[in-house]
């Protein structure tokens, strides 16, 4: 079986965290925290890193000097109009080899070799499932546009017990999805998904000035 793990770096500056994925984080450019847990990867997978900018695959061979491939996309993956499909599927069409492939963000810097092989393998073990994502089970009454997700308004018996209130959230950190399955549906996330839960530290994805400082705290006490 044939796994390729897509690694997007956008070289563009970021609109809260400014330059964050090559940022220093607990001494290391963040960027290098997930790259070497990918590198730790017992199955051995194709790892590229995808940018719009060849100073980024240069940044990266500064640090890895070996096992880091590259992929170089248009632009337009990089701008705002760009969502994770669009970065999948670009990657797939130029990479068409791979029975997997795997979607891994830099900014899920507390995300560990162990989970990601976790997800693999119980993925990659049946056809049961033709994709996977890492995600936390989210307890409480949540709301969309103004529209109460999980409650009933203006029923008495419309909210349930705050233990029953569940939903899953995708960590946006990890996603696999199997080449058929990513062709027939233009998705990073197919029709039989498998829902790989992660702990609150490994689903952190830095947005903010703060979970950047959080993210470096745990790494500089772990390290």
């Amino acid at each position: 079986m044939k796994i390729a793990i897509q690694v997007p770096i956008k070289a563009m500056a970021s609109e809260r965290v400014a330059g964050k994925n090559f940022r220093t984080i607990a001494g290391r450019p963040l960027f290098a925290w997930l790259l070497t847990e990918l590198l730790a990867l017992p199955f051995a997978p194709h790892i590229f890193v995808d940018s719009e900018d060849p100073d980024t695959f240069d940044r990266v061979r500064r640090v890895f000097p070996m096992g880091i491939r590259f992929h170089q996309r248009d632009p337009w993956y990089a701008s705002n109009n760009a969502n994770g499909n669009h970065l999948l599927n670009q990657f797939a069409v130029a990479h068409p080899d791979y029975d997997w492939y795997l979607q891994a963000f830099v900014t899920a810097p507390l995300l560990k070799a162990a989970t990601i092989t976790r997800a693999v393998e119980t993925a990659t073990s049946s056809s049961a499932h033709d994709s996977f994502f890492t995600a936390t089970r989210e307890t409480g009454f949540f709301w969309y546009r103004g529209v109460p997700v999980n409650q009933a308004l203006g029923k008495l018996d419309g909210m349930p017990r705050t233990q029953d209130a569940q939903l899953v959230k995708e960590t946006t950190g990890l996603y696999g999805i199997t080449r058929a399955a990513l062709l027939r549906t233009g998705c990073r996330i197919g029709t039989n998904p498998l829902v790989v839960e992660t702990s609150r530290l490994e689903a952190l994805d830095i947005d903010t000035p703060e979970d950047f400082a959080f993210a470096e705290a745990q790494l500089e006490q772990n390290s």
